[in-house]
This record gives C-alpha cells, sequence and structure tokens, in this order.
C-alpha cells in the first residue's frame, strides 16, 4: 500500500510539473506581448516628441522653405509667360479700367483676373526694374500654403494621437519638393499658389463648419472657393474635395450601405452632407464653363489674331493613343513625386500620332492598378489609402488630357499633398509597427529629405534668367522647337542691348541666334517665326541678302504675314532697292493700315526717290498715329 502511494503521489507531482510546465508555457506569448507592447510604447514615444515640438514645427517649416528658395529671389524676369503676363502686358498698370479689363476679358487663353491683380500691385510697387519683387512675392505666397497644409492635416486628422508628426511630414514635404520649384521660381506660375492659398482656406474653413456648426464658416468657405476660381479655374475640383474631408469627417459614403442608402434617399444625413454642396458645384460648373470658353481662343500676343474662337491645341491623336497617354501621364506624375527625375518644364510626348509603340499598352495596366486600389481601399474601409489617392486623383484629372505636353510640373501642386499624407502615415505605421526597421527609416527619411532639399536648391538657378532656362530644356530635350527657338530670342535681345557697348560681344549673340534660329527651322520647317526673327537678325549682321531669303521663304509659308513685308522692305532699303521697299511697305500697310513703323520707313524710301509729297504725307500719317 504505501508502494502504491508513493507511485500516486509521484503520478500528482509528474502532472502538477506538467501543468506548471503548461503554465510556463501559456506566459511566453504574454511575456513576449508585452515585450512588443514596450517596443511599441517606445516607438509611440519618439512620435509624442513632435507633440512635445508643436510650437516650433510651423517655424522650422517657415525657415527650411525661405533658406531652400531664398535663392529664386535673385531671378530675372523669363522670355516665355513673363513677358505675356508682365513685360509685355499693356494693362499692367493698376488702375480701375485695368482691373475691370481683366475680370470682364480672357487672358492669354486663361480667366485669371485675382493673378493678373497681383502682378498689378506687384508692378505699382517694383516697375520692371525689380524682378526680386516679384519672386518674393511668389515665396511668401509658398510658405504661407504649406503652413496652410500643416494646419489643414491638422485639423483633418485631429483625432489622431500622432496628428502632428502626420501634419508636420505631409507639409514639409510639401514645402521642399523641387516639383513645386515651377510654382515658386517662376513668376509666370502666380496662379499656382495663388489658387492654393485661397483653396487651402477654403479647405480649413469648412472643417470648422463641421465642428462647429456655425455657417459663417460654411459661407467663409464658399467666399473663398470664389476667391480660389478667380486665380486660377484649376480649383473648380474643390467640392470634390470637400466630399472627402466628408468620408473622413463624416462617414460620408464610407461603405457599401451608406452608398445604397444614398442611392435609394433613405439616409438624409448623407443627402443633406450632399446638398450642402449644391452652391459649390453650381460655381465650378460655371467656371467650368469659362475656362472651356477661354481655352477655345487664340493667344492676344499672336501677330495674326482674329478675335475668332478657334481650338486652342489640335494634338492629332487617336482615341486609344489619347487614352494611353493619359496613363503614361497619371505614371510619370505619381514617379515624379517619389523620384524627381529629369525635371524640365517641356515634357514632350514620347510619340507621335499613329507612331506608338506598344510597350507604351504597359502604361494602362499602371493606371488600372491606380483606380483599382482606390476601389479595394473603398471596400475594406482602408480610409487613409482611399482619401490620399482619391485626393490626388481628384485634383489633377482635369489635366490629364492631351495638351502642349505630356505633363507639367506645376500641375502637381496642390494634387501632391495627397499623396505626402499618404507617405507620412506610411511611415508612421513602420516606426509603430517595426521596431528592428526605425533606425533604418530614420536614416532614409533625413537623407531623402536632405536629397530633395539641395535637388530644390539647385531647381531654382534653372529661372536664374532666360538663356539658364532655354539652356535647361534644350539640353534635356533636344528636339523642341520652342527652346531653341526662344533661346534665340533671348540671345537676339541681349545683342540689341549689347550693340552700342560691345559690338564683337553682340555679334556673338546674334550669331548664336542664327544657330538657334537655324535649328528650330530643321525640327520643323514651317516656323515662320524662326525664318522671320533669323532674317532680322542676318540683317543686324548686315547679311542683308540672306535675309531677304528668309523673308521671302515666310511669303512663301504664309502670305498674309504683314510684319514680314516690313522687314523685307526694310532690307530692300538698306541695299538701295527703293522701289522693291516701298512695294514691300505698301502690301505691310495694306494688311495693317496703321502700321506705323511702316509707313515712316515708305516716308523715308519716297524721300530717298526725292518723292517728297508723299514723303511728306507718310511724316505727317505717323505724328497722328504716333505723336
Amino acid at each position: 500500500m504505501s508502494n502504491l502511494k508513493k507511485y500516486k503521489q509521484h503520478k500528482t507531482h509528474k502532472k502538477l510539473a506538467e501543468n506548471n510546465t503548461l503554465s510556463t508555457q501559456e506566459q511566453l506569448p504574454h511575456t513576449k506581448k508585452q515585450k512588443n507592447n514596450e517596443k511599441s510604447n517606445e516607438n509611440f514615444q519618439d512620435l509624442i516628441f513632435f507633440d512635445k515640438m508643436k510650437k516650433f514645427l510651423p517655424w522650422i517649416i517657415i525657415i527650411l522653405t525661405i533658406i531652400l528658395f531664398a535663392n529664386s529671389i535673385n531671378n530675372d524676369f523669363l522670355n516665355w509667360d513673363d513677358d505675356r503676363y508682365i513685360t509685355g502686358n499693356q494693362h499692367i498698370t493698376l488702375s480701375w479700367e485695368n482691373i475691370k479689363y481683366f475680370f470682364t476679358n480672357f487672358y492669354f487663353v486663361m480667366y485669371v483676373p485675382f493673378t493678373m491683380l497681383s502682378y498689378m500691385i506687384d508692378y505699382a510697387i517694383a516697375g520692371l526694374s525689380h524682378p526680386w519683387v516679384y519672386h518674393l512675392h511668389n515665396l511668401i505666397l509658398h510658405t504661407a500654403n504649406s503652413i496652410l497644409v500643416y494646419f489643414f492635416i491638422l485639423q483633418l486628422f485631429s483625432k489622431n494621437q500622432q496628428k502632428y508628426f502626420i501634419a508636420f511630414a505631409s507639409a514639409l514635404l510639401f514645402a521642399i519638393h523641387p516639383l513645386h520649384v515651377e510654382s515658386v521660381a517662376w513668376i509666370a506660375e502666380r496662379k499656382d499658389v495663388l489658387y492654393t492659398l485661397y483653396f487651402l482656406l477654403s479647405l480649413i474653413a469648412y472643417l470648422f463648419y463641421i465642428k462647429n456648426k456655425n455657417k459663417k464658416f460654411y459661407f467663409a468657405s464658399l467666399t473663398l472657393f470664389i476667391f480660389s476660381l478667380l486665380a486660377k479655374t484649376q480649383a473648380v475640383v474643390l467640392p470634390l474635395t470637400l466630399l472627402l474631408i466628408d468620408y473622413i469627417q463624416r462617414n460620408f459614403l464610407s461603405d457599401k450601405q451608406k452608398l445604397l442608402d444614398f442611392i435609394k434617399f433613405k439616409d438624409k444625413t448623407q443627402i443633406n452632407i450632399f446638398l450642402e454642396k449644391i452652391p459649390f458645384f453650381i460655381l465650378s460648373i460655371i467656371f467650368a464653363y469659362i475656362a472651356i470658353k477661354a481655352s477655345g481662343t487664340n493667344e492676344p500676343f499672336a501677330e495674326r489674331i482674329t478675335n475668332d474662337t478657334k481650338i486652342a491645341v489640335e494634338t492629332g491623336y487617336g482615341l486609344i493613343e489619347s487614352l494611353v497617354l493619359v496613363s503614361y501621364s497619371l505614371f510619370l506624375y505619381i514617379a515624379e513625386l517619389f523620384i524627381p527625375f529629369k525635371q524640365t518644364v517641356i515634357h514632350p510626348y514620347p510619340f507621335d500620332a499613329g507612331e506608338m509603340p506598344y510597350i507604351y499598352y504597359l502604361y494602362t495596366l499602371f493606371s488600372a492598378s491606380f483606380f483599382i486600389s482606390i476601389f479595394w481601399a473603398w471596400f475594406k474601409k482602408t480610409k487613409i489609402l482611399f482619401f490620399s489617392l482619391t485626393f490626388f486623383i481628384a485634383n489633377i484629372f482635369i489635366v490629364l488630357r492631351i495638351k502642349n505636353f505630356i505633363i507639367s510640373e506645376h500641375y502637381e501642386y496642390i494634387p501632391s499633398i495627397g499623396i505626402f499624407i499618404l507617405f507620412a502615415f506610411f511611415t508612421k505605421d513602420i516606426i509603430l509597427k517595426h521596431n528592428k526597421l526605425k533606425k533604418l527609416i530614420y536614416s532614409f527619411t533625413l537623407i531623402y529629405i536632405i536629397f530633395l532639399s539641395w535637388h530644390t536648391f539647385n531647381r531654382n538657378s534653372v529661372f536664374k534668367n532666360s538663356l539658364t532656362f532655354w539652356n535647361d530644356i534644350t539640353k534635356k530635350n533636344n528636339n523642341v522647337v520652342v527652346g531653341y527657338y526662344n533661346r534665340a530670342n533671348y540671345l537676339q535681345r541681349l545683342g540689341d542691348e549689347t550693340i552700342n557697348n560691345d559690338k564683337q560681344k553682340a555679334i556673338d549673340y546674334y550669331n548664336q541666334a542664327i544657330t538657334d534660329y537655324t535649328k528650330a527651322i530643321e525640327l520643323n520647317p514651317s516656323n515662320i517665326g524662326a525664318f522671320s526673327n533669323r532674317g532680322i537678325t542676318k540683317a543686324k549682321l548686315e547679311n542683308y541678302y540672306e535675309a531677304i531669303d528668309d523673308f521671302n521663304k515666310v511669303i512663301e509659308i504664309d502670305s498674309t504675314y504683314g510684319n514680314v513685308y516690313s522687314n523685307r522692305g526694310n532690307a530692300f532699303a538698306f541695299t538701295g532697292q527703293w522701289k522693291k521697299a516701298i512695294d514691300d511697305y505698301d502690301k505691310a500697310i495694306k494688311l495693317k493700315p496703321n502700321f506705323v513703323d511702316a509707313i515712316f520707313n515708305r516716308g523715308m524710301a519716297f524721300a530717298n526717290l526725292n518723292k517728297n509729297q508723299e514723303a511728306i504725307k507718310d511724316f505727317s500719317k505717323v505724328i497722328e498715329l504716333a505723336p
């Protein structure tokens, strides 16, 4: 019996031992979980650091923005769009008459009265002698926008524990990104930074309306939306952005059931949220119509324009090619946000109409994946992914159409915010969930910010003057006609400015201009502007017979081009062919009856032929037209 008892005791002790062992094993995962929680808390504390620094975060953004864009202030005006908006703008003087003109007319195929008003204010302060005033204005607007991005995201994700990190990271990327240099360092892109200012203020006012239920914030948002539209009609997409805010803040159409209830008019809350946007949508429709009307008009600076409405751009690409190019554009817009490569103001089409390589069909897979990701994010209620991607596409889809160039970097100014928010959330999640990757993420982020900052600082110098501007374009795209043509125009102007002080230097500029005009003609043999201006430049070098050949070519291409007759008449006059000169002046005046230069030069030709009465008649007409 005693042995049996001992055996039972042994079995009991063994079971207890086994139970103890099992208990220890059950505790292991809990211990591991505790350690993970400790690590997570440690990582959380890393992000809480931004909460403690919240007073300084806006100032860090401001200081970095000013440092990185400070060198843009010393840039000059450019001879592409800056001349049209400012230096060659006859309505630039600040007056009620000119203000009325911009509010009642399209200007350079656009309706941007607020932007033009901002130029008029700069002109009243600095004239044309101090371009740094215009550049400083752009920098102030960009700095303000960067801070508004910070506060917008802070309000949008106010319930998120890491809101300061998310807002700071997103706003910092917005502030320093090289793709925004075009909007800041180029005076002509003032409309980007100006419409964004009112756009962001409208979004922030709407967030205050949601939280406070105070109608004054609603009307403030609506008013600021109008201001944004008056700065640039790309703001028409703001109502869609407001609905995305509702998706985050008020769960608008956030799942399948809400969508069905909304469609069936069962959910009054959802319907009321949408009805709030009706005034915004009405404004969008009105300004979209205005934008379409404006884009169908000729530029007011072309020498041969009429008042007839014409289609501004005819691309020649078929439907399939256009869809592929849209997919390609979407890919480039997103890819350059992550790695800004081969940045240039002009991104030409990768192929001509009817010559698309089959490899480009692959880009449609990218666009399909992009939209599938949006649908998947909505279906899975992955709100941040859905909001970020939809914010991006909602704000860029109206420029994903075939225009002059495949992409224009300044169009990314507002849309980029969506991708930056996604980047901030992605970084935050990695830091919180993957402790081993924390140091790697910090190191990569620092290197990435330094890379973007360095690239931004250097890119500002591209906009230093017209020569550096066009040099950058022709270096990266050696088949873009406009690059050679406009650089030649600038070189010709430099020759005119230096001819009195340094004749040899002026001759060098003229010869460089002729080289560029010749290249432009090689790329486009029907470019009458290049033929005409090359002829003018040759005449300045006293190569009059070569100039006449160029003018003849212009007339062969287009016999209604009035200025060329006057220019050829001048060349005939310099070679003593006075009768031929008078014939050309007659043709120029017939096409442009009040052509002062042609009338004056015809008077000079008459005087050289001793036809004094005819000469006096022409000189009297000149005095009448231009006292």
